[in-house]
């Protein structure tokens, strides 16, 4: 569940953060379904190598962390939108192996996830990490607030959605970070911490500098959209949402 405060800092700024989230027994189990999919490396060389051998793609954990299978995770969707009777959606382990050589320049490319192969009205998605993440290790960076830029742009150009017009998704998405007034940080935290932000928020990711991996599951949830258009750019931002806080 989330509280009335967690809500409005989501309507805010897109973001909140639910700090040891998971326990660190499912951490630790998650882990060790990584470590053993990958074959044990134990530095960036190796998880490099081991990245090429095995996709990460096609991992999934067991159980899986989602917000129809998990308790609590499913708690706090419900706080979201009290009527979604299941999410669709999935989640997608992303690697950063440690001590990258690539020069670190913060965000690189900012972006709004689009639901480009299913017709999905998209909510809320989520990162979890499974290991600890420090400065220039490779964290998850975000613009705070940019969801409801990206909403405004898209009431002024709703065929820009889905590259609908005569725009590409790279264009739009510059279009909407340079309206954005504020700067992307890092989202820091330990295993077992949880990040749930807006689908429209602008997002990248960033280079590990770090000499450990960088470990997270990325989630993106909405819901099933049989007829109708995913979004109602004419409506409120907030009007298919439904907030619980009981």
């Amino acid at each position: 569940m989330l509280t009335a405060a967690q809500i409005e800092a989501f309507k805010r700024d897109g973001a909140v953060a639910l700090r040891g989230f998971f326990s660190p027994e499912e951490v630790a189990s998650w882990r060790a379904e990584v470590f053993g999919y990958f074959g044990h490396p134990s530095n960036g060389d190796e998880w490099r190598r081991a990245l090429t051998m095995r996709s990460a793609d096609d991992f999934r954990l067991h159980p899986d962390p989602t917000p129809n299978a998990h308790r609590a995770l499913a708690r706090a969707y419900r706080a979201l939108h009290t009527m979604a009777c299941e999410w669709a959606g999935h989640n997608q382990l992303v690697v950063r192996a440690g001590n990258d050589p690539a020069e670190w320049r913060g965000a690189r490319a900012a972006h709004v996830d689009i639901p480009i192969c299913a017709p999905l009205r998209m909510f809320a998605n989520t990162v979890i990490y499974l290991s600890a993440v420090r400065e220039r290790g490779g964290a998850f960076m975000y613009w705070p607030g940019s969801h409801r830029v990206a909403w405004d742009y898209f009431v002024e150009f709703p065929m820009d959605y889905m590259a609908a017009g005569e725009r590409s998704h790279n264009q739009v998405f510059e279009r909407i970070e340079a309206r954005t007034t504020t700067t992307p940080v890092e989202f820091l935290g330990a295993p077992g911490d949880l990040l749930i932000w807006h689908s429209l928020m602008l997002h990248s990711g960033s280079v590990n500098k770090r000499a450990e991996e960088r470990l997270a599951i990325f989630g993106r949830w909405g819901v099933v959209v049989e007829h109708g258009e995913r979004h109602d750019f004419l409506g409120d931002m907030w009007s298919f949402w439904q907030f619980d806080t009981q």
